[in-house]
């Protein structure tokens, strides 16, 4: 999780860093060349963004699955449970056949 998040705050530094070299120009004033380098910073920022998203989704999808699994496991031996008695129940009593 700390590298995920260093991966989040370095990227937008570094995209800053290379932005900074156009030694505040406006938008307005930037070469062709400054643009490309504005949209790679936005699309770094998005790629990060998204990633960030689908790692932390994931992360929960797995620790979901894993407090169902346990949950499933704990019903299946409580009708387990139940089917014995029920069971034991129904021989000492006589099953009625017909």
């Amino acid at each position: 999780m700390i590298k995920l998040w260093l991966l989040v705050v370095a990227i937008p530094i570094w995209a800053g860093m290379a932005f900074s070299e156009t030694k505040g120009a406006t938008v307005a004033a930037l070469s062709w060349k400054e643009h490309l380098d504005l949209v790679q910073i936005v699309f770094a920022g998005l790629f990060a963004l998204v990633s960030y998203l689908l790692i932390r989704t994931l992360n929960k999808i797995d620790r979901n699955q894993g407090l169902m699994f346990e949950r499933l496991v704990s019903l299946e031996k409580e009708f387990n449970t139940l089917k014995g008695e029920h069971n034991a129940l129904k021989s000492f009593h006589g099953e009625k056949k017909g």
